[in-house]
């Protein structure tokens, strides 16, 4: 172990960015390549299994419980203190792609190369909060502050490729290449594929999260053959910025960026169009070569889930960050014929960096770095973890708060022991320290103490307390829920319906409620959940997000969105509720047909009740091939010898 920031370990492929005068031709009619996103990925070995551990956090750097995390096929759920654990996830030799996915928040994601023991990963999600709301068929722009801006046509589809009409709810994130979170906030990692299929280390200038929402809070993209016209801003700090730059769109299905047009710089801002929607990067590409860094104190121990920045001269303060292993090792890959300087951040106790000088590099190479302080001092850390029954754990972790930095570190339990080396300030040896057990879902008591030199033991410890109770804020009214501007509604819905603790239904007297949405005067959220609209509340959409804490434990907390349509009716609508069928897919032989394959009407309502076909009219806005059928009473008939597909 050794001392770094960021709250959480995690790890990450080393990508070191340098600028290039060099003149290269972007031209929009070179960017075409017939490599499959498979074929593309061989580019990283055959397969592996791996064992991974992460936390998941908000833009604040608060963990989020419910999040669903996902590897391959592999899948699952963050606990209270957003910590997540995956074993025998099948990813590749030099490339693992981790998704996570909560609602309220773009999906967010990592890629790294994965190495032996357990491979530890930090992802931020940024908030779904909409910058602006737009109306289709019309010319709309969402800018920022700083000149970021996008400029939309109006032609827009919904999910199933139909022509969309209404608000469009625009939320635009701009990421620059300063921030120093931006590794926890991208998604993958800097690897694209250029317009000829070759893999390429990035150089970023800045990206765009953008996401498009419709009014029953459905994702819409862009019309096909139409485009948008996006600006960016260069930071102030970069310089040589090339005139032309490649434009990078993320895929999100397979975990890298793939060049995709190109921007022109115009004063101090690029310029380029978009067919799509979803993470775009600006940036500039470079042939890599794949490094493997051992880090070891004076002693040769190795340094432990150690922080290694990586500069160039050429950027000025931008630089890349990876952590070592339990082995001390950090893999990746890096610019060719590129020295770049490594620094160990804050390693003594004055706060100063540890730096040298690596490379160029020409091939794929291995070195050492002995990182020196006379300042630290080393102690091999050993201890044995149990559950309540005396057994070893085997799927926990280890949280150490050090006095001298404040910082908090994180270290994988995997057979119930721990034994690493670890480097402390030796003018101030005090820790805490705390076990989990997420297999039990229970922790051990909190332990204080000082790091002593050559060996730290502290000895046996058991899981035995309860960890926080588990909270969960679930979205209502994702349809809608519809009250008249005219008559108002006091309890239109509460908020706490589906809401739960440990599984069991919140009771308004256990939480706090609590809401970050700025409502107009006539709206009101109570402390029981209940929510009031008064009379001649002015017509539109409104999300009402909030957030529930837990009364004995204010730090489990969980947030979650309402939504209102006010309407200008004098009546209050019945409430209608669509709810979508075979989520899973409804299997057809394409060779055999059926009819009545099922009822679009099941699990439909109004106010509640069963919808009867004879109360409503059914139509579609899909174009369906001619041996599909969507029927009066809300059946689908399959015509034998379909064509095949989804």
């Amino acid at each position: 172990m050794s001392i770094f920031k960021n709250y959480f370990l995690f790890v990450l492929c080393l990508f070191l960015f340098s600028c290039n005068d060099e003149p290269v031709d972007f031209s929009a009619s070179s960017l075409t390549s017939e490599i499959t996103p498979q074929e593309f990925l061989e580019n990283f070995g055959s397969t592996m299994e791996a064992r991974f551990m992460g936390k998941i956090l908000d833009e604040a750097k608060e963990p989020l419980s419910g999040v669903l995390v996902q590897i391959g096929n592999t899948t699952a759920i963050t606990n209270e203190q957003g910590v997540f654990s995956i074993e025998n996830a099948t990813v590749q030799e030099k490339f693992a792609f981790i998704k996570a996915n909560k609602t309220g928040y773009i999906e967010g994601s990592r890629a790294l190369t994965p190495k032996t023991g357990v491979n530890l990963v930090e992802i931020v999600l940024l908030e779904m909060e909409p910058e602006a709301v737009i109306n289709s068929g019309e010319e709309g722009v969402v800018s920022l502050s700083n000149g970021t801006k996008i400029v939309f046509s109006g032609d827009f589809i919904n999910p199933q490729g139909a022509a969309y009409s209404g608000q469009v709810r625009v939320v635009l994130k701009h990421l620059k290449p300063t921030d120093a979170e931006i590794v926890n906030k991208m998604p993958g990692m800097l690897v694209g594929q250029d317009a000829e299929g070759s893999l390429k280390v990035l150089e970023t200038y800045g990206m765009l999260a953008v996401a498009l929402i419709g009014t029953s809070d459905e994702e819409l993209q862009l019309a096909n053959g139409t485009t948008a016209q996006i600006t960016l801003p260069v930071v102030n700090n970069l310089s040589n910025a090339p005139q032309v730059m490649p434009l990078w769109s993320f895929n999100e299905d397979y975990g890298f960026w793939k060049q995709e047009g190109e921007a022109t710089l115009q004063g101090d801002k690029y310029v380029g169009e978009v067919s799509h929607f979803s993470f775009w990067n600006w940036d500039y590409p470079y042939p890599s070569v794949y490094v493997c860094i051992d880090l070891v104190d004076t002693n040769g121990n190795p340094l432990s889930y150690t922080p290694i920045n990586l500069y160039s001269p050429a950027l000025n303060s931008i630089g890349t960050y990876g952590y070592t292993n339990a082995s001390g090792t950090e893999c990746g890959l890096v610019p060719r014929s590129d020295q770049m300087v490594l620094v160990v951040p804050d390693y003594n106790c004055s706060g100063n960096n540890f730096s040298t000088l690596i490379g160029p590099f020409e091939n794929d190479q291995n070195i050492t770095v002995t990182v020196a302080s006379p300042d630290i001092v080393d102690s091999s850390f050993i201890g044995v973890f149990n559950n309540c029954d005396g057994e070893p754990v085997t799927n926990g972790y280890l949280e150490i708060d050090l006095a001298f930095n404040g910082e908090t570190y994180v270290f994988p339990i995997t057979d119930g022991t721990m034994s690493l080396y670890v480097n402390y300030c030796g003018l101030n040896t005090a820790y805490t320290l705390q076990a989990v057990d997420l297999d039990a879902n229970q922790i051990t008591q909190e332990i204080s103490g000082n790091f002593t030199n050559p060996i730290t033991d502290i000895g046996t410890l058991f899981t035995c307390q309860d960890t926080p109770n588990e909270i969960i804020a679930q979205n209502d009214g994702m349809d809608g829920i519809e009250v008249s501007n005219s008559l108002g509604a006091t309890g239109v819905v509460n908020v706490l319906d589906n809401d739960t603790i440990d599984g069991v239904a919140v009771n308004a007297t256990e939480v706090t409620i609590t809401s970050s949405t700025n409502f107009p005067n006539n709206i009101f959220l109570n402390a029981d959940g209940t929510i009031d609209v008064n009379e001649n509340t002015p017509t539109g959409t409104y999300d009402v997000f909030y957030t529930i804490c837990e009364n004995v434990n204010t730090n489990n907390c969980a947030s979650a969105t309402v939504t209102l349509f006010v309407t200008n009716t004098d009546d209050t609508t019945a409430t209608i509720n669509a709810v979508d069928d075979g989520m899973d897919g409804i299997e057809v032989s394409n060779s055999l047909g059926a009819t009545g394959v099922v009822n679009v009407l099941d699990n439909d309502t109004i106010d509640g009740v069963e919808v009867n076909a004879n109360e409503v009219t059914i139509t579609s806005s899909t174009n369906f091939p001619n041996n599909i059928f969507l029927n009066a009473d809300g059946t689908i008939d399959v015509n034998e010898n379909t064509p095949t597909g989804t």
